[in-house]
């Protein structure tokens, strides 16, 4: 009985000391620093997405205690932080690559628009 017991106590503890995926918090979440890169910044706002829909799917369980009305006022609260972050951090904007027109494609251009020179003569012209 007491080696059952033994066992019992060291599978719970390695099972409550191993996560294989460190979820970050609500609070870890909304504090982050300001991402640096793209991909930093795509990051964070799919973890952003993420815990907005976990704390939506909270909000039935917390209809369901005695205390309904608090659990789902700092629910609310939250999503609120979460929402200001994702604001914050243009998560809801596409991000759209700038391409600057080549130097050539540029004079060109303006060879086409500001004289009266054929395309051939333009093209040599902007080599």
């Amino acid at each position: 009985m007491r080696s059952l017991v033994s066992v019992a106590a060291a599978v719970t503890l390695v099972a409550c000391a191993t996560d294989p995926q460190p979820k970050r918090s609500f609070w870890d979440l909304s504090q982050q620093p300001v991402p640096q890169t793209e991909a930093e910044r795509t990051e964070q706002c799919l973890a952003l997405n993420r815990e907005v829909a976990r704390q939506t799917s909270l909000y039935p369980l917390a209809a369901q205690t005695s205390y309904a009305l608090a659990y789902q006022a700092k629910i609310n609260d939250n999503i609120a932080a979460l929402q200001s972050r994702r604001t914050q951090l243009a998560c809801d904007v596409q991000q759209v690559e700038t391409r600057e027109k080549s130097p050539i494609n540029t004079c060109f251009q303006k060879c086409r628009e500001l004289t009266s020179r054929t395309e051939e003569q333009c093209f040599d012209a902007c080599k």
